[in-house]
């Protein structure tokens, strides 16, 4: 899932098969994840932060010293929420 705004042009690099669900609100992006443990997010990790999400960063946004400086939410994250890594190892 994404978690706030995801970079431009994210969507058609990932060549998803369905639309990738977008989420705003922390809350309701908990109660989903409780309900659809499989799921990971890709957020910006200062956005990421602000959850009370149990977890672990598998990818980070690389950043190439010719880039424009970092937004000040940071590189975006993929991020695997204890409840993915559980489902995965039951």
């Amino acid at each position: 899932v994404l978690y706030r705004n995801g970079p431009p042009g994210l969507l058609f690099y990932l060549s998803a098969r369905e639309p990738i669900p977008r989420y705003d609100d922390g809350a309701e992006l908990a109660r989903i994840l409780e309900e659809n443990p499989d799921r990971w997010i890709i957020s910006p990790e200062h956005d990421l932060s602000n959850l009370k999400l149990r977890g672990s960063v598998v990818a980070r946004e690389e950043t190439l010293r010719w880039d424009r400086p970092a937004s000040p939410r940071g590189a975006f994250v993929l991020f695997r929420p204890d409840s993915a890594a559980r489902k995965k190892n039951s």
